[in-house]
């Protein structure tokens, strides 16, 4: 997952994390991808906002609605641009 860091702005530190998206469970064959989507859920865990990307083609997917719903659990601030 990319770091990028975003410092000094108000006087406050950031660091973004962008995950890459995530396949949908019947697409997740390899192993690799199944450590991407456990890194996933660990960053939304980890997160004071979680900005959730939407495929407008595709619509809500049930991995998306998982993110969000780690989120809303966690009680971190969900923003779905």
């Amino acid at each position: 997952m990319p770091l990028i860091p975003i410092s000094a702005w108000n006087g406050k530190d950031y660091i973004f994390i962008d995950t890459a998206g995530l396949r949908r469970k019947k697409k997740i064959k390899e192993e690799i991808e199944r450590y991407s989507v456990i890194r996933t859920v660990t960053a939304v865990e980890r997160a004071d906002v979680v900005i959730v990307m939407i495929d407008a083609s595709e619509g809500v997917t049930e991995q998306d609605a998982k993110i969000a719903g780690i989120a809303h659990e966690k009680e971190r601030v969900l923003s779905l641009p």
